[in-house]
């Protein structure tokens, strides 16, 4: 009985570490995209005249970034990213950032990669 509850101990917190790692992440990349926009287009991080509708321009919060990664850590759902300028939902197709999409997408895959090995 130990044993089992040693796995869920460390399913549990395995997942909790993606959470705060993936939410450093996030802010990183955003933090780097919004500093360094032309660069970032240049390496094809970043698509070329974004309108600034599916974009705000400006980093979050980092409980923002908590949120976001708690709640693709959980897979409960979003309908998209929200801008928080306007507010706006974006889905993932519009945004025109692929650094962070490179990030969600490795994210949900480590969902996969936890329950494969706990």
């Amino acid at each position: 009985m130990r044993l089992f509850e040693k796995m869920n101990k460390k399913f549990f917190f395995a997942h909790i570490g993606c959470v705060i790692l993936f939410a450093i992440l996030y802010q990183l990349q955003d933090k780097f995209i919004l500093n360094n926009i032309k660069f970032a287009q240049k390496l094809g991080l970043m698509e070329r005249n974004v309108p600034k509708k599916y974009y705000s321009w400006k980093s979050s919060p980092f409980y923002y970034y908590i949120w976001y990664s708690l709640i693709t850590q959980t897979t409960v759902g979003y309908g998209g990213v929200v801008d928080t300028a306007t507010g706006d939902t974006v889905s993932f197709i519009q945004i025109p950032n692929r650094l962070f999409k490179i990030l969600n997408v490795l994210q949900l895959l480590s969902v996969i990669l936890i329950a494969a090995i706990f």
